[in-house]
C-alpha cells in the first residue's frame, strides 16, 4: 500500500469516544482498503460492496501470552 495515508484528526476530544469513532470509520476504511491494495473488485459499487463488509468481519486481534 505504498502511498496510502490516513488520518483521523481529533478536534473536539469529548464529542466521541475512541470506539465510536473507530465504528464510523469503518465501512469507510474498509472500502478505502480494497481501493488501495488494487486487487479486483469484489463488486461494482460501494452498495454491492458494503454487505460484504460484516460478512467478512473484523481482523483477529493480537494473542495474550
Amino acid at each position: 500500500m505504498s502511498g496510502a495515508h490516513l488520518s483521523i484528526w481529533c478536534d473536539n476530544p469529548g464529542f466521541q469516544t475512541e470506539q465510536e469513532v473507530s465504528d464510523s470509520v469503518r465501512p469507510w476504511l474498509r472500502s478505502f482498503s480494497q481501493q488501495v491494495w488494487g486487487s479486483p473488485k469484489p463488486a461494482p459499487t460501494y452498495a454491492g460492496f458494503a454487505p460484504l463488509i460484516d460478512s467478512v468481519g473484523n481482523a483477529p486481534r493480537g494473542i495474550s501470552a
